[in-house]
C-alpha cells in the first residue's frame, strides 16, 4: 500500500480554510510517499519518493509574524526561492503524487491540509484527487498516557526527533515515523484499524447532567457549550458507546 505524507505551511493562521479565495497563503508543499511492499520489520513505512518545494503565489498576502517564527520562511527567501504556481505544477503534483497513493496522511488534513490543496488546485484549473484521508492526531488510538495530538507532542512521546520542525517534507518524514511506531511485539498503531477509524464519521456525542453532576462530563473530557447550554464532545463514530459512560448520553 502506498502512503501519501502531506504537509504544509502557510504565510498565515487567521484566514478561512472554506474562502475559495484563500488559495495564495500556502508557502510550502512537502511530500512523502512510503510504499509498505518494500517493509522491513523496522522499516514499516519505506520513503521511495519525495518532494519538497517553497511556493511563491503571486497574490500572497504579508507573512504574519507567528507564521515568521515558527516557519522561518521569510517573505524574501519565499520571493528568491519559490516557485511560482500554474496549472501544469498542480497537474504534476496531482498525477505523480496523489493519484498514485493508496491513503493520505496528514496532521489535523481533513481540518486544514485538504481544504486549503483544494482551493489551491481549483484556482490554476486543476483538481486534487479524491482520496482517503487519515488524521494522525484523529485516526490512531494512541495510549492514555499520551495527552496531546499537536505533531511536536506526538514526536517527542514516541522518541522521534524532528530536526526541521515546521518544513513540511521534514513534517512528512516525524508523520510516518509516528505512523510506524513499533515495539518488540510489532507495529502500535495496525494499519488497517487506522484506515478504519479514518472511515469512521464524528459525531456530536452530548452528556446528559444536571448543574449538580456536571463534572462527572467535564473529567470525561466534555466541554460546555454555551450557546446550546450543553456539556459536548466530538468522536469517531467508532468510539462511541453509551455503555462507556456512567451518566446518560445522547448523539445530537
Amino acid at each position: 500500500m502506498k502512503l501519501l505524507f502531506v504537509d504544509i505551511e502557510t504565510c498565515s493562521i487567521t484566514f478561512k480554510t472554506t474562502d475559495i479565495n484563500d488559495y495564495d497563503v500556502v508557502t510550502e508543499i512537502g511530500m512523502v510517499m512510503c510504499d509498505t511492499d518494500y517493509a522491513t520489520p523496522k522499516e514499516p513505512y519505506p520513503v521511495v519518493d519525495m518532494f519538497s518545494k517553497i511556493i511563491n503565489c503571486p497574490n500572497r498576502p504579508e507573512m504574519e509574524k507567528e507564521c515568521l517564527e515558527i516557519t522561518h520562511l521569510s517573505e524574501e527567501l519565499v520571493n528568491n526561492w519559490g516557485v511560482v504556481p500554474n496549472k501544469q505544477f498542480c497537474d504534476f503534483m496531482a498525477k505523480c503524487y496523489f493519484q498514485k497513493a493508496d491513503v493520505i496522511v496528514a496532521s489535523n488534513g481533513n481540518n486544514f491540509d485538504k481544504p486549503v490543496l483544494e482551493n489551491f488546485f481549483a484556482h490554476y484549473g486543476s483538481k486534487l484527487p479524491d482520496k482517503l484521508w487519515i488524521d494522525i492526531q484523529r485516526d490512531i488510538d494512541y495510549p492514555g498516557s499520551c495527552r496531546n495530538r499537536n505533531q511536536t507532542y506526538l514526536s517527542g512521546y514516541h522518541n522521534i526527533f524532528n530536526c526541521l520542525s515546521h518544513r513540511s517534507v521534514t513534517d512528512c518524514m516525524t508523520m510516518a515515523k509516528i505512523i510506524g511506531s513499533f515495539d518488540t511485539n510489532g507495529l502500535l498503531y495496525p494499519l488497517d484499524v487506522i484506515i478504519e477509524n479514518a472511515k469512521s464519521p464524528d459525531v456530536y456525542v452530548i452528556a446528559k447532567v444536571s448543574f449538580d453532576n456536571k463534572d462527572l462530563a467535564k473529567n470525561d473530557g466534555f466541554r460546555w457549550n454555551p450557546d446550546t447550554k450543553q456539556w459536548y464532545k466530538s468522536m469517531r463514530q467508532n468510539q462511541y458507546s453509551p455503555d462507556n459512560y456512567i451518566f446518560e448520553t445522547e448523539l445530537g
